[in-house]
């Protein structure tokens, strides 16, 4: 491809994306999330401050969005706009990562991503998703930059990319758990290597690898007594450590994870905190005295094959001064953000307790709000609840990625690489054919491990089999990008399988690295070819899959924005809400009340109508007065609450609308589907028998499939009807006096001049 094609290219996609997120970006109804953000967004631009709650994750989010509304006024439009540009983050992300992906990789990252369903749809959303993934493609290029070549500034880029990462969402510890997961078996890999004569007297730098030694030989080493007191010294270190560990861990994570025998009496520990911190001591030191002994014998001189620990620690030790400062520019701006610039210094903890907040009470009290709902399952699913999701908008990424993965699987010992992949899985499948899953007390291991079926079991093992055993087999190739991106995506996708709180727009967080994943392998495909065109099949193929991916894109983005059919559409607001706040504005202007307008609000719509009510004055859970004697001219309560109240039956106008809608697919009978081959059989024996029965339910499962593809028809167990399809509604309540009032001069002639502006309150 010339260069003037692949600049064509990468132009019209990047338009498209910039098109695609801010075309009718105000048109669809606000999510109960988005409300949040831009209710509380909406408060601290209007000068009344914010106090930092962990449901609504870090702060950034609430003080740029307040910034956009002081700048450009507060609409649905505005109220979107810090995620859509965010988002535009990520093409920005990819100039760095040309370095690794190559120009195809890049130009197929960029067009993945442009016409990307769900990272699309959750940039024309309100929450901190899109724009997280964004500081998150910029800390991971950053990072592999600074240990590539040990530059002070892609020290700060990281640093810098990652206190945003901290301050926006707390699943930053996954990204982070990857990054040093990686670097782990990146060492574990090497001095194995080494110990099994993998080694060499001349380590050389291997080209784009991340880590590498440097140019040294065997006779560099130091003498035996300074390396003794070097490890003698890390022993000590070591013992620090673990000191400042169980410190942080009882500070931090004892009220979530406590030991054994650990209770609290009246807000006081029991045992105190020096107690606790001395009995998990012994634990502590078995971990962080072997691993800094480990980083002691690697101080001097390289150990392992390439010596990876080696540099890493020596590139660390040159720039210490360097991650210092990052380390008080993210403490810093940390305290300030989520202090609101200390004007919140003190605040309740997740148990009610008045605290100061700290930097280390603030993470505390992230922690333990976020666990809780691991714990709590607060929006259960199940283990292989984020497949579906990515099959269905992101299977390009998926596709390219295990036909990447099998490639390099097949390279050198691929019989014995497949055969350790393969081999635990198979075992695991005669354990389950001859019942060894029989007796499993499901519901226990759901609430302790949140998986729910052996198939569950199976995944997860094949995850940590790519984390370790593949990942492994890479970084002894040197290639260590694409060991990076296979852990990143698959430690993502591990993660927030596990995870108790399934919702969809985590999914994006395992699509980003996948992207990258794919648009590696794709690339350097493409790469590999020269400067042979692509055969003709494999455009077509190309073009049929950008098509079918816009396609969605535009079904989810613009089509079905709000509509549960939509997988990626997650319990949305209805567009009976906004139509409900129309007939409220029209009751304001025609009553002449304008904002003082008497409401009723209270259920399960009062979120998003905080946001959409922001600026009526005389409504809300503040309302005393009891729903069965109010006289409020207009009253919104949950649809069931109308039964009990006589008063909304007799005096009141009522409409039933929803506040938002669901759908939880049942699963398609996967045994019919397999039933198909049946279309091979003879025709007479098709006719009133078993097989016959059996195809028709197989054909009648795939056109429910095809159904849902094509348009959207979604399908319902009516065994279940609840749990297939429901929503939450609302009755819409119009004094039929007051609105005969209204419409009368005596009323008119009473109220005074309406006042549709703003007026400043000293």
């Amino acid at each position: 491809m010339t260069l003037s094609w692949s600049l064509l290219v990468i132009a019209v996609a990047i338009t498209f994306a910039v098109v695609a997120r801010f075309y009718e970006l105000a048109a669809k109804p606000l999510h109960h999330d988005e409300s949040l953000f831009a209710y509380y967004s909406y408060f601290l631009a209007r000068g009344y401050g914010y106090q930092y709650q962990p449901i609504l994750h870090g702060p950034i989010l609430e003080h740029v969005t307040a910034l956009v509304f002081l700048l450009f006024g507060d609409s649905d439009f505005t109220m979107r706009l810090p995620a859509a540009v965010g988002s535009l983050g990520l093409f920005w992300a990819l100039i760095g990562w040309r370095r690794y992906l190559g120009n195809a990789g890049t130009l197929v990252a960029i067009v993945l991503l442009a016409v990307s369903p769900s990272i699309t749809y959750y940039s024309r959303f309100l929450r901190n998703d899109a724009p997280y993934l964004a500081a998150t493609f910029w800390c991971a290029y950053a990072v592999l930059r600074a240990f590539q070549t040990g530059e002070r500034r892609y020290f700060w880029h990281a640093g810098i990319a990652a206190t945003i990462m901290f301050c926006m969402m707390e699943s930053s510890i996954f990204f982070f758990a990857a990054c040093f997961g990686f670097f782990a078996v990146a060492v574990a890999t090497d001095l194995l290597r080494g110990a099994f004569g993998q080694g060499s007297g001349n380590r050389k730098f291997p080209g784009k690898a991340v880590f590498f030694a440097p140019r040294t030989t065997d006779s560099q080493r130091e003498s035996l007594g300074r390396e003794v007191l070097t490890v003698l010294a890390s022993a000590g270190v070591g013992l620090v450590v673990a000191l400042a560990v169980d410190y942080l861990y009882v500070r931090v994570l004892s009220d979530s994870l406590p030991m054994p025998g650990w209770r609290r009496e009246n807000d006081v520990w029991i045992p105190s905190l020096w107690s606790r911190i001395l009995e998990v001591f012994p634990l502590t030191v078995v971990v962080t005295v072997p691993i800094c002994v480990l980083a002691g014998l690697n101080w001097h001189a390289p150990r392992g094959e390439s010596g990876t620990l080696y540099y890493v620690l020596r590139v660390c030790w040159h720039r210490r001064w360097t991650l210092i400062g990052i380390t008080a520019f993210a403490i810093a701006t940390y305290t300030t953000l989520f202090t609101t610039y200390f004007t919140h210094t003190e605040g309740p903890d997740f148990f009610g307790q008045q605290v100061r907040w700290t930097p280390l009470q603030i993470y505390k009290n992230t922690w333990d709000y976020w666990w809780d709902q691991h714990q709590q399952h607060r929006i259960k699913g199940p283990f292989h609840y984020h497949l579906p999701i990515l099959l269905l908008y992101e299977w390009p990424a998926l596709a390219l990625g295990i036909w990447g993965a099998s490639r390099s699987l097949a390279q050198g010992r691929k019989w014995l690489h497949r055969t350790v992949i393969v081999l635990p899985q198979l075992a695991l499948l005669i354990y389950a054919l001859f019942g060894g899953f029989t007796g499993w007390d499901w519901e226990a291991v759901d609430r302790r491990w949140h998986v729910t079926h052996p198939f569950h079991i199976a995944l997860a093992l094949l995850y940590v089999q790519i984390l370790i055993y593949f990942c492994s087999v890479l970084i002894a190739r040197r290639a260590f990008v694409e060991a990076f991106l296979t852990f990143w995506a698959v430690t993502s996708l591990f993660a927030y399988s596990y995870a108790g709180e399934k919702v969809p727009w985590l999914s994006i967080h395992i699509a980003g690295p996948a992207i990258l994943l794919a648009s590696y392998y794709f690339g350097h495909w493409l790469e590999a070819r020269q400067s042979r065109a692509p055969s003709f099949v494999v455009a077509v193929l190309v073009i049929l899959v950008i098509v079918w991916q816009i396609r969605s894109l535009a079904f989810a983005a613009w089509i079905h924005p709000a509509s549960p059919s939509e997988r990626i559409v997650y319990n949305h607001t209805s567009p009976d809400v906004p139509e409900a706040v129309q007939t409220i504005e029209k009751l304001a202007h025609d009553s002449q009340l304008g904002a003082g307008l008497p409401m009723y609000v209270k259920g399960e719509m009062e979120w998003p109508l905080y946001w959409y009510l922001r600026r009526f004055t005389n409504w809300g859970p503040q309302v005393q007065e009891d729903l069965s004697e109010t006289s409020r001219p207009v009253v919104l309560v949950n649809w069931e609450n109308v039964e009990d109240t006589p008063v909304l039956q007799r005096e009141y106008e009522v409409i039933r609308l929803k506040v938002r809608e669901w759908w939880e697919p049942p699963l398609l009978d996967l045994g019919a589907l397999c039933d198909v081959w049946r279309l091979l059989t003879p025709r007479e024996s098709r006719r009133d028998t078993e097989n016959g029965r059996r195809l028709e339910a197989s054909l009648t499962e795939w056109r429910k499939l095809w159904r849902y593809l094509a348009y959207r028809e979604i399908w319902l167990d009516p065994t279940m009807p609840s749990y297939s399809n429901g929503a939450n509604e609302f009755a819409f309540c119009v004094s039929k006096r007051f609105l005969e009032r209204i419409r009368t001069y005596s009323w008119h002639a009473v109220q005074p001049m309406r006042r549709d502006w703003p007026v400043f309150n000293p």
